[in-house]
């Protein structure tokens, strides 16, 4: 399945725009920032709030980390300019984590202010373990900065017990999920119902800590 979903990836630059539209179009607001943002409006008439996340992970170079810093940024003071009830989720790996610590923190600062300027929400996702500490790490810089930000904390990982413990600010906004990537066997609990029941531990934990859960 990994080898499929990698291949899939590979291809679709390579597909028309209205073929990839067909077929992404039940799990993709838009093709364009633009739609996107016109089908948030059409939800929000609806009555949802929206998280917008930019598809995609592991940029290559620090040209297009930025890029994909500046299009945040840009999209936050669309949302504002719009009236938009929506925030934002990212992927570290999407602006630069994979580059190093002062790239991926360069860029995840400016998305931050841009944050703080509109008044808004940022969401850091959680990857792969690889990445777990440094995106814990990075949070807590940054909430420093400005408290409207938020992690994510996966029940599958072992660590994740630890990792709520770690968070110790009560104003610390958590969203626990399960979790999805294939991970190294002893990481992780591979049985379903031992995920849910880690998924309830933690979001008791969290509780008990007074952190804040959406």
């Amino acid at each position: 399945m990994k080898l499929i979903n990698n291949l899939i990836i590979q291809i679709i630059p390579f597909l028309p725009k209205f073929f990839v539209k067909i077929v992404a179009s039940p799990y993709i607001a838009g093709i364009s920032d633009n739609e996107m943002l016109d089908n948030v409006k059409k939800l929000n008439d609806q009555g949802f709030e929206v998280a917008i996340d930019i598809l995609g992970e592991h940029v290559q170079t620090e040209i297009e980390a930025k890029e994909i810093t500046d299009r945040y940024t840009s999209i936050y003071d669309e949302i504002s300019k719009r009236k938009l009830s929506a925030n934002i989720s990212i992927k570290l790996t999407h602006i630069g984590q994979d580059l190093g610590y002062d790239i991926v923190k360069r860029n995840l600062s400016s998305l931050v202010q841009a944050a703080k300027k509109n008044n808004n929400f940022l969401r850091l996702d959680m990857e792969n373990v690889p990445y777990t500490s440094e995106t814990i790490r990075l949070y807590k810089e940054m909430f420093a900065e400005y408290q409207k930000i938020g992690i994510v904390i996966q029940a599958y990982l072992h660590r994740s017990i630890a990792d709520i413990n770690n968070l110790s600010n009560e104003n610390f906004n958590v969203r626990v999920c399960k979790g999805i990537y294939v991970e190294d066997p002893k990481l992780v609990l591979n049985d379903y119902q031992e995920i849910r029941d880690n998924y309830i531990k933690l979001v008791k934990k969290a509780i008990k800590k007074n952190l804040m859960l959406e």
